[in-house]
């Protein structure tokens, strides 16, 4: 598959196929319209020729699991947030990725969603929000990435979500939490690890109410590690509750842990 450019027509004839890996077609950079004819597909990991992902991903109605990687620069409204039974989501190595799609909220039965190595990317939707059945997100390696994007410019009534595992690293545009999606979470909320968040300065408030929060990790964010010192750090009193808590403070090359 790997010298594959071109898949023929007839694909879409295959209407048991459930499982499809194309990671390794570098230089396959168009599906098919017949591709999206796949309605029991529940696999799919595409390959990073690909220029885009049309709209017409909606009709893989029984899709679970997408890897993409993609060349677009937006992702389209109407394509990948219609389908409700998609739970697991992976977008990586998308360099020219500036923005994902803002229909999100369809997406009611996602489970798991990672996004890596976006060098473009620059916001996230506001309809984050709305993933009420999202347990893991892990967002990494994105330069030009503020958290701050998904968060509503007013404030509203905080929605109830469903968040176990939470992981940032290597963002160094955000300078704050999501104070909305951590405080959506604080029923459920059980591991959150921050790395190499360098200009992360604070934790909001809100993170004192994380009451299932058992481990919280922190390595890379000088400012961030020196209020979360044992005893004396400014953050302690916010963190203090959780049972396991693992900061390094860099420029000391000293760790606090519980």
């Amino acid at each position: 598959m790997d010298d594959c450019e071109l898949l023929p027509e007839r694909i879409g004839a295959l209407k048991h196929l459930r499982y499809i890996d194309l990671a390794k077609t570098s230089k396959l950079k168009r599906l098919p319209k017949s591709f999206f004819r796949l309605q029991n597909l529940q696999a799919l990991y595409l390959g990073n020729g690909l220029e885009e992902l049309p709209k017409d991903v909606r009709y893989m109605i029984s899709l679970r699991l997408l890897f993409l990687f993609t060349k677009q620069q937006r992702l389209p409204e109407g394509g990948i947030g219609c389908l409700e039974y998609l739970q697991f989501f992976f977008i990586s190595n998308c360099e020219n990725l500036e923005y994902l799609c803002e229909d999100l909220q369809g997406l009611k039965s996602l489970r798991k969603l990672c996004i890596c190595e976006c060098k473009s990317l620059i916001s996230l939707p506001r309809s984050m929000k709305y993933l009420t059945a999202l347990e893991f997100l892990c967002i990494v390696d994105c330069k030009k990435l503020d958290l701050m994007t998904m968060e509503e410019e007013y404030e509203e009534e905080i929605k109830p979500l469903r968040l176990q595992t939470v992981m940032f690293a290597k963002l160094p545009t955000t300078l704050a939490l999501p104070r909305q999606i951590l405080q959506g979470s604080a029923d459920s909320l059980q591991t959150f690890v921050i790395e190499y968040c360098a200009n992360i300065r604070e934790f909001p408030d809100c993170i004192g109410n994380l009451n299932k929060l058992q481990m919280l990790a922190i390595m890379g964010c000088p400012s961030l590690s020196k209020r979360c010192r044992r005893g004396t750090g400014e953050d302690w009193p916010k963190i203090a509750h959780i049972p396991e808590i693992n900061v390094q403070v860099i420029d000391s090359d000293e760790e606090t842990s519980n």
